[in-house]
């Protein structure tokens, strides 16, 4: 099926409006009950409707959203959505109709199911597009599509349709509806077997500018908020990057204090291991040079006792031995010298001792 130029410009538009919505910081849900948009369309005209799920049951996630399409809109096409499983069920026409492309049609979609893949979160919106064809109809006809909603914990049946002087605003649940105007002018009998599709009267082409000027503006302001945003988020990333930085820069200077000091302790550690180590070889030089010197003065003294010993015999004992040769006479008193001898022996030993 082919979608005019003008319904596919305001699909395209819808779908900048739902993105502009999730760009404004703050803006809620919408309303309690589900609601379809556009609410006016030309009549005999394809058109792509958006069915705003605005919160879920008193608190409890939305898990499933039916909806009931009436029987004079033979014409449903559901969306794609990554966030819901979508099943139709399809109901036989009293008659066989032709199409828009001028096939024959034997049925149509009754109701689409949409199964939350994961549940929606009660304070989370989202929309569900369909495309529809609207019948050939008086102007001011009231299409009503009925919607059951299903959450974790209970259900809501957004199901009911103003009776005689009632309106839909009075009603506790009432089921989202679109007002049909009139086909654009000029439009033969037979458009709808041929597929050329016209734009709608007047008044629907005001309403579609003033909702493209509320889009317009929702997107201007939500392109404001998220510049805002924007700036805040690289504002508050800059100052956590000095903060950082003059962290880092007060640990570096405070560990790069920290091993100054240890290394200026250690020197002093060295240079006082160094003294002590060189007033020990000093001590102990000086104990080396003690020790020489009394080896020295040991050494003159045994020096000094052997000259006097020597001195001691060439003076006493060698005339005594002498002087006994000389008196023995062919070995008759050979006694005498020996006892001489021994007795300046004995005077030399004495006095050795006593000098020592």
């Amino acid at each position: 099926m082919r979608q005019s130029r003008f319904g596919h410009f305001t699909s395209t538009m819808g779908a900048v409006a739902a993105a502009s919505a999730l760009l404004v910081a703050g803006a809620g849900s919408a309303g309690a009950a589900v609601t379809v948009s556009p609410h006016k369309l030309p009549a005999e005209t394809t058109q792509v409707v958006k069915f705003a799920v605005p919160q879920g049951c008193d608190g409890s996630a939305t898990t499933k959203i039916a909806i009931d399409f009436p029987a004079d809109v033979t014409t449903v096409v559901p969306t794609r959505n990554v966030f819901w499983e979508i099943e139709t069920t399809h109901s036989k026409l009293d008659e066989p109709i032709v199409d828009q492309q001028g096939n024959q049609q034997t049925e149509r979609v009754s109701r689409v199911v949409y199964e939350a893949i994961r549940p929606l979160p009660y304070d989370q919106r989202d929309t569900l597009e369909v495309l529809i064809a609207t019948p050939a109809t008086k102007s001011g006809k009231v299409l009503y599509f009925p919607v059951i909603q299903t959450c974790k914990q209970g259900h809501v049946n957004w199901t009911d349709i103003p009776q005689g002087d009632e309106r839909s605003a009075e009603l506790k649940h009432p089921a989202p509806s679109v007002v049909v105007g009139a086909a654009a002018a000029g439009r033969a009998a037979g458009s709808a077997a041929t597929g050329n599709h016209q734009r709608g009267d007047k008044s629907f082409a005001d309403d579609f500018e003033a909702d493209l000027d509320e889009v317009t503006a929702q997107v201007k302001e939500g392109s404001a908020k998220v510049k805002d945003q924007a700036a805040a988020a690289a504002g508050a990333a800059s100052r956590a990057a000095k903060d950082l930085s003059d962290e880092v820069s007060d640990t570096y200077s405070d560990v790069k204090s920290d091993l100054a000091d240890e290394l200026d302790e250690y020197v002093a550690d060295e240079d006082r291991d160094h003294d002590r180590d060189g007033r020990d070889d000093d001590r102990y030089d000086d104990r080396d040079d003690d020790r020489d010197r009394d080896v020295h003065r040991y050494q003159d003294r045994d020096s000094r006792d052997d000259r006097d010993e020597h001195r001691y015999t060439d003076e006493h004992v060698d005339p005594i031995t002498a002087q006994a040769r000389s008196v023995d006479h062919g070995g008759a008193g050979v006694w005498i010298p020996v006892l001489l001898a021994i007795i300046a022996l004995g005077a030399v030993v004495l006095l050795s001792r006593r000098r020592r």
